[in-house]
């Protein structure tokens, strides 16, 4: 138990901590739950180590980042019309072939 809970009573325990820790990677936290966590935090060392290695340990395992993801896949001008002229055609064709 860390040193906050022996002499403050209604801090939420670590569980909750580590647990709110790791949302805050999937959603944003409530204000009530980010103003709860910054106060366990600055009175927990084991859950502010937590916190920090989870950082660490997100960022390494993370994908990119949808800017970096975009410029990964981005198509070329090129490549957008040569989809276009493909889709068109293909809806030519079947407009034929039902018109039949």
């Amino acid at each position: 138990m860390c040193l906050s809970h022996s002499y403050l009573t209604g801090v939420m325990n670590c569980k909750k901590a580590t647990e709110l820790v790791e949302k805050g990677f999937i959603q944003p936290l409530t204000l009530k739950e980010f103003l709860a966590l910054r106060v366990h935090l600055s009175l927990c060392s084991d859950c502010k180590n937590y916190k920090h290695y989870s950082v660490l340990l997100e960022k390494a395992i993370r994908p990119k980042t949808d800017h970096e993801h975009d410029i990964a896949y981005r198509l070329t001008d090129a490549q957008k019309e040569e989809i276009k002229l493909k889709l068109n055609q293909s809806m030519e064709d079947k407009s034929k072939n039902s018109g039949m």
